[in-house]
């Protein structure tokens, strides 16, 4: 398994939500998978890709949008 994905900081993020607050805590307080299991979020294993160079985590938010977290392979 592929160490920890590092993270930058985000420059802006647009979403259709049912509850802002809920929402804001959520995408604010994660980063990674220690984080994702702390909260009781279920994500899939980091997937290495070696064809783009990348490292790929994928979760749902509280609505259920899929989402990924991507970072270059370490």
């Amino acid at each position: 398994m592929p160490g920890q994905i590092p993270t930058g900081q985000i420059h802006h993020l647009r979403l259709t939500v049912t509850d802002v607050e809920r929402s804001r805590r959520f995408y604010t307080s994660l980063r990674a998978v220690q984080l994702l299991d702390a909260a009781g979020v279920t994500h899939g294993e980091i997937t290495s890709l070696p064809s783009f160079e990348i490292d790929v985590l994928s979760f749902e938010d509280p609505d259920g949008v899929q989402l990924e977290l991507t970072a270059p392979m370490g």
